[in-house]
Protein backbone atom coordinates (compact mmCIF):
# COMPACT_ATOMS: atom_id res chain seq x y z
CA UNK A 1 0.00 0.00 0.00
CA UNK A 2 1.50 3.25 -1.04
CA UNK A 3 1.85 5.68 1.66
CA UNK A 4 -1.18 8.20 0.36
CA UNK A 5 -3.27 5.56 1.00
CA UNK A 6 -2.17 4.04 3.93
CA UNK A 7 -2.17 7.82 5.69
CA UNK A 8 -5.95 7.66 4.27
CA UNK A 9 -6.96 4.43 6.05
CA UNK A 10 -5.81 5.66 9.39
CA UNK A 11 -7.40 8.86 9.13
CA UNK A 12 -10.67 7.47 8.33
CA UNK A 13 -10.60 5.91 11.99
CA UNK A 14 -10.98 9.24 13.40
CA UNK A 15 -13.81 10.89 11.44
CA UNK A 16 -17.47 10.11 11.89
CA UNK A 17 -17.44 7.42 9.11
CA UNK A 18 -19.86 4.65 10.28
CA UNK A 19 -20.38 2.74 7.59
CA UNK A 20 -19.43 -0.59 7.48
CA UNK A 21 -19.01 -0.92 3.87
CA UNK A 22 -16.10 0.79 4.13
CA UNK A 23 -13.03 -1.18 3.68
CA UNK A 24 -11.33 0.45 6.18
CA UNK A 25 -14.11 1.04 9.08
CA UNK A 26 -15.89 -2.66 8.15
CA UNK A 27 -12.34 -4.74 8.23
CA UNK A 28 -12.86 -8.14 9.14
CA UNK A 29 -9.00 -8.48 10.35
CA UNK A 30 -9.78 -4.91 12.60
CA UNK A 31 -12.88 -5.50 13.94
CA UNK A 32 -11.80 -8.85 15.20
CA UNK A 33 -8.91 -6.78 16.81
CA UNK A 34 -11.18 -4.10 18.61
CA UNK A 35 -11.66 -1.05 16.10
CA UNK A 36 -15.23 -0.46 16.63
CA UNK A 37 -14.78 -0.62 20.35
CA UNK A 38 -10.92 1.31 20.57
CA UNK A 39 -13.57 4.61 18.51
CA UNK A 40 -16.27 4.14 20.96
CA UNK A 41 -14.11 4.20 24.65
CA UNK A 42 -11.81 7.03 22.56
CA UNK A 43 -15.02 9.01 21.86
CA UNK A 44 -16.25 8.83 25.18
CA UNK A 45 -13.38 10.02 26.53
CA UNK A 46 -13.10 13.03 24.37
CA UNK A 47 -16.90 13.82 24.68
CA UNK A 48 -16.02 14.43 28.79
CA UNK A 49 -13.27 15.91 28.04
CA UNK A 50 -14.92 18.79 25.73
CA UNK A 51 -17.92 19.49 27.97
CA UNK A 52 -16.98 19.10 31.63
CA UNK A 53 -15.05 22.46 30.93
CA UNK A 54 -18.73 23.56 30.46
CA UNK A 55 -20.51 21.78 33.07
CA UNK A 56 -20.24 24.73 35.22
CA UNK A 57 -23.10 26.52 32.77
CA UNK A 58 -25.78 24.07 34.01
CA UNK A 59 -24.69 21.35 36.26
CA UNK A 60 -28.10 19.91 37.23
CA UNK A 61 -28.81 19.33 33.33
CA UNK A 62 -25.06 18.19 32.81
CA UNK A 63 -25.24 15.54 35.36
CA UNK A 64 -29.15 14.61 34.32
CA UNK A 65 -27.86 14.38 30.46
CA UNK A 66 -24.63 12.00 31.91
CA UNK A 67 -26.66 9.99 33.62
CA UNK A 68 -29.98 9.41 31.50
CA UNK A 69 -29.06 10.67 27.88
CA UNK A 70 -32.04 12.86 27.64
CA UNK A 71 -33.38 15.60 29.13
CA UNK A 72 -36.63 17.71 29.04
CA UNK A 73 -36.71 21.11 30.05
CA UNK A 74 -40.30 22.73 30.75
CA UNK A 75 -41.11 26.36 29.99
CA UNK A 76 -38.08 26.98 28.21
CA UNK A 77 -38.95 30.66 26.67
CA UNK A 78 -40.83 33.61 28.65
CA UNK A 79 -44.50 33.59 27.61
CA UNK A 80 -43.96 36.47 25.25
CA UNK A 81 -41.17 34.89 23.49
CA UNK A 82 -43.25 31.57 23.30
CA UNK A 83 -46.24 33.17 21.54
CA UNK A 84 -43.84 34.86 18.92
CA UNK A 85 -42.41 31.78 17.84
CA UNK A 86 -45.64 30.12 17.74
CA UNK A 87 -46.89 33.17 15.91
CA UNK A 88 -44.10 32.62 13.51
CA UNK A 89 -44.00 28.81 12.99
CA UNK A 90 -47.68 29.17 12.09
CA UNK A 91 -46.89 31.22 9.15
CA UNK A 92 -44.15 29.82 8.10
CA UNK A 93 -45.90 25.87 8.25
CA UNK A 94 -49.24 27.60 6.34
CA UNK A 95 -47.22 28.86 4.02
CA UNK A 96 -44.65 25.52 3.09
CA UNK A 97 -48.28 23.47 3.17
CA UNK A 98 -50.08 25.69 0.96
CA UNK A 99 -47.15 25.64 -1.64
CA UNK A 100 -46.59 21.90 -0.94
CA UNK A 101 -49.18 19.51 -0.58
CA UNK A 102 -48.18 16.34 1.11
CA UNK A 103 -47.17 13.36 -1.12
CA UNK A 104 -46.61 9.72 -0.24
CA UNK A 105 -43.91 8.62 -2.08
CA UNK A 106 -44.05 5.09 -1.31
CA UNK A 107 -39.98 5.10 -0.71
CA UNK A 108 -39.05 1.98 1.40
CA UNK A 109 -36.75 2.78 4.68
CA UNK A 110 -34.68 5.54 5.11
CA UNK A 111 -35.09 8.09 1.83
CA UNK A 112 -33.28 10.86 0.78
CA UNK A 113 -34.59 14.22 0.52
CA UNK A 114 -37.02 16.06 -1.76
CA UNK A 115 -36.22 19.31 -2.18
CA UNK A 116 -39.13 21.72 -2.02
CA UNK A 117 -40.07 25.31 -1.67
CA UNK A 118 -39.05 26.19 1.61
CA UNK A 119 -37.92 23.28 2.76
CA UNK A 120 -37.48 19.70 2.12
CA UNK A 121 -39.31 16.75 2.88
CA UNK A 122 -37.71 13.20 3.69
CA UNK A 123 -39.57 9.80 4.20
CA UNK A 124 -39.30 7.09 6.45
CA UNK A 125 -41.64 4.32 4.43
CA UNK A 126 -44.79 6.22 4.71
CA UNK A 127 -44.25 8.70 7.44
CA UNK A 128 -43.26 12.08 6.10
CA UNK A 129 -40.77 14.25 7.86
CA UNK A 130 -41.16 18.24 7.08
CA UNK A 131 -37.98 20.64 7.36
CA UNK A 132 -39.30 24.10 6.42
CA UNK A 133 -36.89 26.80 6.68
CA UNK A 134 -36.80 29.32 9.53
CA UNK A 135 -37.66 32.94 8.79
CA UNK A 136 -34.01 34.51 8.87
CA UNK A 137 -34.68 37.77 10.79
CA UNK A 138 -37.40 36.92 12.85
CA UNK A 139 -38.74 35.49 15.73
CA UNK A 140 -37.58 32.04 15.94
CA UNK A 141 -34.03 32.98 15.39
CA UNK A 142 -34.14 35.83 17.93
CA UNK A 143 -35.69 34.06 20.80
CA UNK A 144 -34.34 30.37 20.57
CA UNK A 145 -32.06 29.35 17.83
CA UNK A 146 -29.44 32.57 18.50
CA UNK A 147 -29.96 32.99 22.39
CA UNK A 148 -27.39 32.33 25.18
CA UNK A 149 -29.10 30.15 26.52
CA UNK A 150 -29.41 27.50 23.43
CA UNK A 151 -25.84 28.15 23.05
CA UNK A 152 -24.60 27.26 26.54
CA UNK A 153 -26.47 24.50 26.36
CA UNK A 154 -25.09 23.08 23.43
CA UNK A 155 -21.24 23.57 25.13
CA UNK A 156 -22.57 22.03 28.68
CA UNK A 157 -24.61 19.27 27.28
CA UNK A 158 -22.67 18.45 23.49
CA UNK A 159 -19.48 20.18 23.97
CA UNK A 160 -20.23 21.91 20.48
CA UNK A 161 -20.67 25.40 19.32
CA UNK A 162 -24.48 26.43 18.57
CA UNK A 163 -24.91 26.76 14.63
CA UNK A 164 -28.18 28.87 13.38
CA UNK A 165 -28.24 26.17 10.50
CA UNK A 166 -28.30 23.43 12.73
CA UNK A 167 -32.19 24.49 13.33
CA UNK A 168 -35.34 23.97 11.43
CA UNK A 169 -39.38 24.15 11.40
CA UNK A 170 -39.67 20.22 11.91
CA UNK A 171 -42.94 18.62 11.16
CA UNK A 172 -43.15 14.92 11.20
CA UNK A 173 -46.16 13.14 9.71
CA UNK A 174 -47.36 9.92 10.87
CA UNK A 175 -47.47 6.99 8.29
CA UNK A 176 -49.44 4.14 7.94
CA UNK A 177 -47.00 0.95 9.45
CA UNK A 178 -48.75 -1.75 7.70
CA UNK A 179 -48.51 0.07 4.49
CA UNK A 180 -45.25 0.55 4.44
CA UNK A 181 -43.08 0.33 7.60
CA UNK A 182 -41.45 3.33 9.17
CA UNK A 183 -37.68 1.99 10.21
CA UNK A 184 -37.60 5.16 12.70
CA UNK A 185 -39.81 2.69 14.39
CA UNK A 186 -37.41 0.74 15.48
CA UNK A 187 -35.34 0.48 18.37
CA UNK A 188 -31.53 1.82 17.59
CA UNK A 189 -28.52 4.34 18.12
CA UNK A 190 -27.62 6.74 15.48
CA UNK A 191 -23.86 6.11 15.62
CA UNK A 192 -20.83 5.02 17.62
CA UNK A 193 -20.46 8.19 19.10
CA UNK A 194 -22.60 11.01 21.07
CA UNK A 195 -24.54 12.62 18.55
CA UNK A 196 -27.62 15.21 20.20
CA UNK A 197 -30.63 16.01 18.70
CA UNK A 198 -32.96 18.81 20.21
CA UNK A 199 -37.25 19.20 19.57
CA UNK A 200 -38.54 22.42 20.86
CA UNK A 201 -42.52 21.41 20.77
CA UNK A 202 -45.38 24.05 20.91
CA UNK A 203 -47.82 21.78 21.90
CA UNK A 204 -48.29 18.97 24.61
CA UNK A 205 -46.88 15.62 23.42
CA UNK A 206 -49.24 12.68 24.63
CA UNK A 207 -49.14 8.85 24.02
CA UNK A 208 -51.03 9.73 20.81
CA UNK A 209 -48.69 11.39 19.51
CA UNK A 210 -46.10 8.93 18.93
CA UNK A 211 -43.19 10.31 21.14
CA UNK A 212 -39.34 9.66 20.71
CA UNK A 213 -38.96 5.95 23.16
CA UNK A 214 -35.31 6.66 24.77
CA UNK A 215 -33.95 3.36 26.95
CA UNK A 216 -32.88 5.85 29.68
CA UNK A 217 -28.69 5.43 30.22
CA UNK A 218 -28.12 3.53 27.42
CA UNK A 219 -25.77 5.78 25.88
CA UNK A 220 -23.28 4.87 28.56
CA UNK A 221 -20.58 2.24 28.01
CA UNK A 222 -20.32 -0.77 29.95
CA UNK A 223 -18.47 -3.87 29.20
CA UNK A 224 -21.78 -6.07 28.65
CA UNK A 225 -22.63 -3.53 26.26
CA UNK A 226 -19.01 -3.62 24.87
CA UNK A 227 -19.39 -7.02 24.27
CA UNK A 228 -22.94 -6.33 22.36
CA UNK A 229 -20.87 -3.77 20.38
CA UNK A 230 -18.22 -5.99 19.46
CA UNK A 231 -20.32 -8.86 18.37
CA UNK A 232 -22.38 -6.77 16.31
CA UNK A 233 -19.67 -4.95 14.60
CA UNK A 234 -18.49 -8.25 13.54
CA UNK A 235 -21.90 -8.94 11.95
CA UNK A 236 -22.00 -5.48 10.55
CA UNK A 237 -18.81 -6.80 8.51
CA UNK A 238 -20.74 -9.53 6.97
CA UNK A 239 -23.44 -7.32 6.04
CA UNK A 240 -21.74 -4.24 4.58
CA UNK A 241 -23.71 -2.65 2.06
CA UNK A 242 -26.76 -4.66 3.06
CA UNK A 243 -27.40 -3.33 6.67
CA UNK A 244 -27.88 0.06 8.54
CA UNK A 245 -24.20 1.61 8.34
CA UNK A 246 -23.63 1.40 11.68
CA UNK A 247 -27.20 2.61 13.41
CA UNK A 248 -27.27 -0.29 15.16
CA UNK A 249 -31.07 -2.35 15.64
CA UNK A 250 -31.72 -4.02 19.04
CA UNK A 251 -35.01 -5.66 20.02
CA UNK A 252 -36.56 -4.73 23.44
CA UNK A 253 -35.87 -8.54 24.54
CA UNK A 254 -32.41 -8.00 24.85
CA UNK A 255 -32.23 -5.03 26.89
CA UNK A 256 -32.10 -6.67 30.29
CA UNK A 257 -29.09 -8.90 29.53
CA UNK A 258 -27.80 -4.79 28.98
CA UNK A 259 -28.84 -4.35 32.02
CA UNK A 260 -30.73 -1.72 30.37
CA UNK A 261 -34.83 -0.88 31.29
CA UNK A 262 -37.69 -0.91 28.75
CA UNK A 263 -37.58 2.42 26.46
CA UNK A 264 -39.66 5.09 28.03
CA UNK A 265 -41.84 8.25 26.60
CA UNK A 266 -40.84 11.04 26.39
CA UNK A 267 -43.78 13.20 26.97
CA UNK A 268 -43.87 16.91 27.84
CA UNK A 269 -45.69 20.39 28.22
CA UNK A 270 -45.70 23.15 25.61
CA UNK A 271 -42.72 24.98 25.58
CA UNK A 272 -40.79 21.98 26.40
CA UNK A 273 -37.16 21.57 25.15
CA UNK A 274 -36.68 17.87 24.43
CA UNK A 275 -32.92 17.20 24.69
CA UNK A 276 -31.65 13.11 23.49
CA UNK A 277 -28.35 11.92 23.36
CA UNK A 278 -29.00 9.55 20.20
CA UNK A 279 -25.94 7.26 20.99
CA UNK A 280 -28.67 5.76 23.37
CA UNK A 281 -31.18 3.56 22.06
CA UNK A 282 -34.65 5.49 20.89
CA UNK A 283 -37.16 5.18 18.66
CA UNK A 284 -40.19 6.75 17.11
CA UNK A 285 -43.49 6.09 19.17
CA UNK A 286 -46.37 4.43 17.41
CA UNK A 287 -49.44 7.01 16.01
CA UNK A 288 -52.07 6.77 13.61
CA UNK A 289 -51.15 7.61 10.14
CA UNK A 290 -51.59 11.15 9.76
CA UNK A 291 -50.63 12.62 13.50
CA UNK A 292 -48.62 15.26 13.49
CA UNK A 293 -46.07 15.93 15.78
CA UNK A 294 -44.61 20.00 15.67
CA UNK A 295 -41.47 21.10 16.62
CA UNK A 296 -38.04 23.63 16.02
CA UNK A 297 -35.62 20.25 15.61
CA UNK A 298 -31.94 20.86 15.38
CA UNK A 299 -29.51 17.66 14.59
CA UNK A 300 -25.87 18.22 16.16
CA UNK A 301 -22.83 15.46 15.34
CA UNK A 302 -19.54 17.15 16.04
CA UNK A 303 -16.56 15.46 15.61
CA UNK A 304 -15.84 12.14 17.72
CA UNK A 305 -12.44 12.74 18.33
CA UNK A 306 -12.23 16.39 18.73
CA UNK A 307 -10.67 17.20 22.46
CA UNK A 308 -11.69 20.68 22.26
CA UNK A 309 -15.24 22.63 21.41
CA UNK A 310 -15.50 22.96 17.96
Amino acid sequence: MELGAALRSIFIVFTNEKNFAHRVIGSRRLNRLGLHLLRIVLSDALYLLRTLPFAWLHPVLWFRFVRDGFVVIENFLPAADADAVRSEYDAASRTYWAANPLERIGERGFGPKHLRRGGFDRYDGDSANRFIDIPPGGAIRRAFCSTWRMSSLCLALFGTLNRFRKHSIYELVHGDEALNPDVQRELHKDTFHHTFKTWYYLDDVTAAHGPTQVVAGSHRTSLRRLHWEYMRSLAAVDDAGHGNGGSFRIDDAELPSLGLPPPQEVLCRSNSLVVVNTKAFHRRGDAPRDTVRRSLYANFRPWAFAPVVH
